[in-house]
């Protein structure tokens, strides 16, 4: 009956599983019976296995993993008595092999795996890839606000301890976007984008970002698949009615400033003159009746006297 439970669930009974050679050395199980659930297993599946740090971000895997096992806690069983038991069946590929080679018994504790495990997939180098990538942002060609902001985000998720200020990372994503994005950004906060907190900014352009999503992603195709060339085409008529749109509005703004200036040289032009004198008026009236064959409609009159000249 036992050899018939371990066939159908490998892990009912993990302890038999640990050898004398293996790194990982968990503390004690204080509970009397202890099981690794097989539903846990197929929850670290279906997060992911981390292969390697070229495929796979293994800070976003750790978190994944503390999130799986904080559902799965048991009766009398610590945090890393689980975790180290279960770590190694969320890896896979060359992830797996290192765990495997690590010396015998080096690891006791999780924050010991964690710092064997970032030192290996997250070291030094890639640290400052991912600095870089914030600090020199670059938004990408047709690139939407919302999503340049995501990705940004997404790098300093990825690098929690990244040592910047608030004020140097909107700098640095402000300065990473093209002039009509800039435009917008400024635009959407009132012309301050700078003097606002980091959190606000981030409440703002999370909010931009949630319409957007929204907006681009309304099914008006009747059901056309996503990557089709009619969809692929309206999307790319909404980037460049956007475009048009902050367009006019600029447009608009520099012809009402012209209005406005225009109309002001007219009020003074008008300010300058000087009403006419009585000679004025009789030289204008002398200038008009001198010209009879004309009426004050500018339409032709005949001269009665020239009604002789053949």
């Amino acid at each position: 009956m036992a050899e018939y439970d371990k066939e159908e669930n490998p892990f009912a009974d993990i302890d038999e599983y640990i050898e004398d050679t293996n790194a990982i050395v968990p503390p004690r199980v204080e509970a009397a019976t202890f099981k690794v659930e097989h539903g846990l297993i197929l929850m670290l599946k279906a997060e992911g296995f981390f292969r390697n740090s070229t495929d796979d971000d293994p800070t976003q895997h750790l978190r994944n993993f503390l999130g799986v096992c904080a559902m799965h806690k048991q009766n009398n069983v610590s945090d890393d008595a689980l975790r180290l038991r279960v770590f190694k069946y969320s890896l896979d590929g060359e992830a797996r092999k290192w765990i495997q080679n690590l010396p015998p018994h080096s690891i006791h504790s999780w924050p010991e795996l964690v710092r064997a495990f970032l030192a290996k997939w997250f070291p030094q180098r890639k640290k400052s890839e991912l600095r870089d990538k914030n600090f020199f942002f670059k938004q990408l060609p047709g690139e939407h606000l919302h999503k340049a902001w995501d990705r940004f985000k997404l790098y300093l998720v990825r690098l929690p301890n990244h040592g910047f200020p608030d004020k140097i990372l909107l700098e640095k994503f402000y300065m990473g976007l093209d002039p009509l994005n800039q435009s917008i950004a400024m635009n959407v906060t009132d012309g301050s984008f700078m003097d606002k907190t980091f959190t606000r900014i981030t409440q703002i352009l999370n909010k931009m970002a949630e319409h957007n999503q929204a907006w681009h992603s309304e099914d008006t195709t009747g059901g056309i698949a996503y990557g089709t060339p009619s969809l692929t085409n309206m999307i790319k008529d909404n980037q460049e009615r956007d475009q048009v749109i902050v367009g006019l509005a600029t447009n608009m703004n520099v012809l009402t400033k012209m209005f406005t200036e225009n109309q002001t040289k007219k009020v003074n032009v008008v300010e300058d003159v000087q009403p006419l004198s009585n000679e004025d008026c009789e030289e204008a009236n002398y200038v008009h009746n001198s010209q009879g064959g004309y009426r004050q409609q500018n339409q032709w009159r005949p001269n009665p006297q020239g009604q002789g000249h053949q």
